[in-house]
């Protein structure tokens, strides 16, 4: 109810606290921002409030708001050098103008985030990589990719009129959606490479259990977001025993 940004030590973090003061809670949701293991996921019947989600989900509602969609837990990170170089291997030089990172996960368990980048330094970067012919000069105009794909197909010349024009725009369309996906926007893409690179997060408050039966076989199969923490300690297990299905040892 009172909650803070809470700075974490490059070392070690140490939260001391009464009991139900939020410890436990705090490190849940930390968990749960990027979950090193699968099947772990915020519900607000489970982590909001108890005692104040019904209230809270009737006061959303009247405002035409989903008490869902509002965000446990927010983490900010630091860009480092080895990011920005992630991101210029695709993009080109100069395209974060951000720092720091801001990512949160949802109760609908979807992701929000923010940072800056420069759209128009990345479309000339993309231009910059093709020699392009005369009468394409417009194109450098362009100031987002949106307008960079409506300008390649209004200048692309109608069918039975071909020209070099047409393998320029071909290479130029192809590298474009490589990089972005027509159904992506280049704030997006970037979000991708940058969540990719963020930290993990491990929790562990008792010794795992194995579960009494293990089914080996559907276990092998099965999608890690898919097993509960019983059968990840199982698979553990046989991971580090170095199981191998088909010779069944």
């Amino acid at each position: 109810m009172d909650s803070t940004l809470v700075e974490i030590q490059p070392d070690i973090k140490c939260l001391v606290g009464k009991n139900e003061s939020g410890k436990t809670a705090f490190v849940e949701a930390l968990r749960r921002l990027k979950p090193a293991q699968g099947n772990v996921e915020f519900s607000s019947p489970k982590h909001y409030p108890s005692w104040l989600e019904k209230r809270h989900r009737r006061e959303a509602k009247a405002k035409g708001e989903d008490l869902d969609e509002s965000s446990p837990i927010t983490a900010i990170f630091g860009i480092e050098k080895s990011d920005k170089e992630a991101v210029s291997a695709i993009f080109g030089d100069g395209v974060l103008l951000s720092e720091e990172f801001e990512i949160s996960r949802k109760y609908t368990n979807k992701y929000g985030g923010a940072f800056q980048l420069d759209e128009p330094k990345v479309v000339a970067n993309f231009l910059a990589s093709f020699a392009l012919p005369c009468g394409l000069e417009s194109l450098i105009e362009c100031q987002s990719f949106g307008a960079l794909r409506k300008a390649i197909i209004d200048l692309t010349p109608e069918a039975g009129q071909e020209s070099g024009v047409n393998t320029v725009f071909t290479e130029l369309g192809g590298s474009i959606d490589e990089s972005i996906p027509v159904d992506t926007t280049l704030w997006q893409a970037v979000w991708r490479i940058l969540f990719a690179r963020t930290p993990q997060c491990f929790y562990f408050s008792e010794y795992s259990s194995l579960p009494s039966i293990v089914q080996i076989r559907r276990l092998l199969a099965a999608k890690e977001d898919e097993l509960n923490e019983e059968d990840h300690t199982a698979l553990a297990l046989l991971k580090l025993a170095e199981f191998e299905e088909e010779l069944g040892f």
